[in-house]
């Protein structure tokens, strides 16, 4: 595993998956304990792409447009914390874990550099 941080904890887990860092080669995380790794990265990457590509939402995403109007009580990104109104996608996860499509390219970019 290689954490971003450059420590190996071993012990960390990811968010969305819940593979430890022994299973996963890149594991990307936040002071606060939360954490995606490489393959999750990827997979949302996929996932973004696609749902550009449609106007409806799906399972595990929701778009922009779908959010609005909606509860009073709105996710955010667990990266970067922005409303989730204020993003075009935003993925959920494992226990209220979230990530947008702009915290998916920045990892994915973290991971290309890797």
């Amino acid at each position: 595993m290689i954490d971003v941080e450059g420590s190996t904890a071993v012990a960390a887990e990811c968010s969305f998956c819940l593979k430890n860092g022994q299973e996963v080669d890149i594991l990307i995380k936040r002071e606060d304990d939360v954490h995606i790794c490489d393959e999750c990265v990827a997979l949302c990457a996929r996932i973004v792409k696609r749902a550009r590509k449609r106007t409806r939402s799906w399972f595990g995403i929701s778009n922009k447009s779908d959010r609005e109007g909606g509860s009073d009580e709105v996710a955010e990104c667990s990266f970067c914390f922005t409303n989730g109104q204020e993003v075009e996608q935003l993925i959920a996860g494992q226990d209220d874990v979230y990530i947008c499509d702009e915290c998916v390219a920045i990892c994915a970019g973290i991971i290309k550099r890797t």
